[in-house]
C-alpha cells in the first residue's frame, strides 16, 4: 500500500498477512497506533472470554518509523499471541511525512 504525505491511513487484515507500507518520494512512515488480537469478546467462541486486542504500537514503531517502506507479517511470530487458538485481526493507523 503506497500513501501520500500527511494522510492518516487505517489498514486492517487477518493474522499471518504480509503487510507492506510504502511512502511516496522522500516522505517517511509514522505509526499512529497498531492493535492485534480479537477486538471484542463477541468474536470469541470459547465458553469464557479472556481474549483481547493487544496494543502493538511500540513493536511496529520500532520496525517501521522513519523508513520510506516497511514489510512484516502481521502474525503471532512478530506480534505475540494475545488469544491462543483464536483467529486474530491486525489494525494499523499510520501516515507519511
Amino acid at each position: 500500500m503506497t500513501t501520500t504525505a500527511l494522510t492518516n491511513i487505517t489498514y486492517s487484515c487477518q493474522e499471518d498477512t504480509m503487510v507492506s507500507l510504502t511512502c511516496v518520494s522522500s516522505t517517511k512512515l509514522t505509526i499512529v497506533d497498531a492493535f492485534y488480537g480479537v477486538p471484542s469478546c463477541a468474536n470469541c467462541t470459547c465458553g469464557y472470554c479472556t481474549c483481547a486486542s493487544m496494543n502493538v504500537t511500540s513493536n511496529i514503531t520500532a520496525q517501521c518509523t522513519g523508513l520510506t517502506s516497511c514489510s512484516f507479517t502481521a502474525g503471532n511470530a512478530v506480534l505475540g499471541d494475545p488469544c491462543v487458538e483464536h483467529s486474530k485481526t491486525f489494525q494499523l493507523t499510520y501516515f507519511c511525512s
